[in-house]
């Protein structure tokens, strides 16, 4: 399960993730240089297969004002 704080860290945003077979495998992003002030991480999430590893756990988070206002997309890939 992936959730989205786009309002985390002085509206930088944070990613949550929580494995829901295994109590234990938690992670979350966290705060970054004051640059990233006001970018909005996570205001938009997906998770599906976008490396071509065949394997359904990669996720894109949208950064709407990110990269100058232009805004980006974040991918983050299992198995790199």
């Amino acid at each position: 399960m992936f959730i989205g704080a786009p309002g985390a860290f002085y509206w930088q945003g944070q990613v949550h993730s929580q494995d829901l077979n295994n109590r234990t495998g938690y992670l979350k992003t966290w705060e970054g240089p004051a640059k990233d002030d006001d970018q909005l991480l996570a205001y938009s999430a997906a998770v599906g297969e976008f490396s071509g590893n065949g394997r359904k756990t990669d996720v894109a988070v949208g950064v709407p004002k990110g990269l100058n206002y232009t805004g980006k997309v974040r991918l983050e890939c299992e198995g790199g």
